[in-house]
């Protein structure tokens, strides 16, 4: 492997340090940016050694020359830091960190490359897995840059600050315990426990920090391998269709349910099941949306596994199959808004709804793979909706959402007794986040303490 600059190494301890003394002490903010900001510019400085040769000047044009152009590169790395901006906008935490998680994957993929299913899954975890062995990466580049024939010289200076620790803690215990205005100084001077667990927060956040630098660089410079192997154990054209065809007798069968009852009303069916109208339409929803997402890996498998060449029939029926299940999430969408009538919306269902749309999207995006026949572009455009989705869900802000629905209707939220009903659950609305405030009334909206210049955070300074 190429060695790296010492300007990679002075920036990932610089942005262990900016980790180090922004993030402690502050609630989720400006803070996050600011570190995700330090990570990125030391990435960017994690090119090989010109000295090296026939070694590329950066990862990033072996990366081009592998198939990911630098334009995908950028977008990856720019929906990286608008994740990362999360941390400014909302203050509910389910919705930061998973815009968090998913900035750090699309921030290793912009660095490893990626194109295939494997390159593309590859990308988003190399940087976390190659963290660990980050720190000894910045150790190594920094040891690198002492000159040739200076090491012995450092020997006795490492040496006699090892002695000098030793002396000073057994002098340091006899004097404190021997002078009481000695002893009152050292513990003025000395950290306090609460002082010293701030102290190891800092430590660690130092640590990861270098070490998530380290694993960005490892990522560049090593990239992620798009060579996916033939796969093993093919079945035939035949034993494709005939799965795949019952299984469209089977989704088929269930929309024609789906569309009598739910969007026809059919009593009789309703009566042969035992249910009323709105215990129907709440039932099973989640249950739709896993076998929704079912259907996409049953596609995956159908086209790697199928004899090459050989596909138009699976083509066209894993494009009935993807339409059907389209309506099975449409079902599944109006069972959830029907569920939230009748219950009130909460952060589960708000989830599910997201779920929803976005497994809606990815079928789409399958069923025009499967119109034109080329499927390269799919693994990318798949991990493009997924950036969407996860920018979509901090922008639409759903604590917010979820408030205005339970306040701005008249439906009633069922409490867990049969029978019993109040207009609204204020005490589910008061644990929301400082994202809902505006749209809660006053004894409802809670006042956040202010943040220090790093936890600066602008739903929680709207909300005092």
């Amino acid at each position: 492997m190429p060695g790296l600059p010492l300007r990679f190494a002075l920036a990932a301890l610089a942005a262990g340090v900016v980790a180090a003394v922004v993030l402690p002490e502050n609630r989720l903010g400006l803070g996050v940016l600011v570190v995700a900001l330090a990570l990125a510019a030391a990435a960017k400085t994690a090119r090989a050694d010109g000295s090296a040769t026939e070694t590329p000047d950066s990862l990033a044009d072996a990366v081009v020359r592998e198939g990911t152009s630098p334009l995908w590169r950028r977008a990856w790395g720019a929906t990286a830091i608008t994740l990362a901006g999360a941390a400014i906008l909302r203050d509910a935490t389910w919705v930061v960190l998973p815009a968090l998680a998913g900035g750090l994957g699309f921030g290793s993929l912009a660095v490893a490359g990626g194109t295939s299913w494997a390159g593309i899954a590859r990308g988003l975890l190399s940087a976390v897995q190659r963290s660990p062995a980050g720190p000894l990466l910045v150790a190594r580049t920094a040891a690198a840059a002492v000159p040739a024939g200076s090491t012995p010289r450092f020997r006795p200076i490492a040496r006699g600050a090892g002695l000098a620790v030793v002396l000073l803690s057994v002098f340091g215990v006899l004097f404190v315990s021997g002078d009481a205005a000695f002893a009152q100084l050292a513990e003025d001077a000395l950290p306090r426990p609460n002082d010293a667990d701030v102290l190891a927060l800092r430590g660690l956040l130092f640590a990861l920090a270098v070490a998530v630098a380290g694993g960005l660089a490892l990522a560049r410079l090593r990239g992620a391998r798009d060579h996916e192997g033939p796969p093993r154990g093919r079945l035939g054209t035949g034993e494709w269709l005939v799965a795949l065809v019952a299984l469209d007798v089977l989704v088929a069968a269930f929309v024609g349910v789906q569309l009598a009852v739910l969007f026809g009303d059919n009593r009789h069916v309703l009566e042969t099941a035992g249910l009323t109208y709105s215990e129907y339409a709440r039932q099973g929803f989640g249950q739709l949306l896993v076998a929704a997402a079912l259907t996409l890996a049953d596609a995956g498998a159908a086209l790697r596994y199928s004899p090459p060449g050989r596909r138009a029939g699976i083509r066209l029926a894993l494009g009935v199959l993807s339409a059907l299940t389209l309506v099975v999430l449409a079902s599944a969408l109006h069972r959830l808004g029907l569920y939230e009538d009748a219950y009130g919306a909460t952060r589960q269902r708000f989830a599910a709804g997201a779920a929803i749309l976005f497994v809606g999207t990815v079928l789409l995006l399958v069923l025009g793979a499967l119109a034109s026949g080329r499927f390269a572009w799919l693994p990318r455009g798949t991990a493009a909706a997924a950036a969407v989705a996860l920018i979509a869900f901090v922008a639409v802000n759903p604590d917010l959402r979820i408030a205005e629905r339970n306040l701005g209707g008249d439906q009633a939220l069922a409490l867990d007794r049969p029978g019993q009903h109040e207009s609204v659950d204020t005490a589910y609305l008061r644990g929301l986040s400082a994202d809902a405030a505006p749209a809660l009334p006053p004894r409802l909206a809670r006042r956040p303490p202010p943040d220090g210049l790093f936890g600066w955070n602008l739903s929680r300074a709207r909300a005092r």
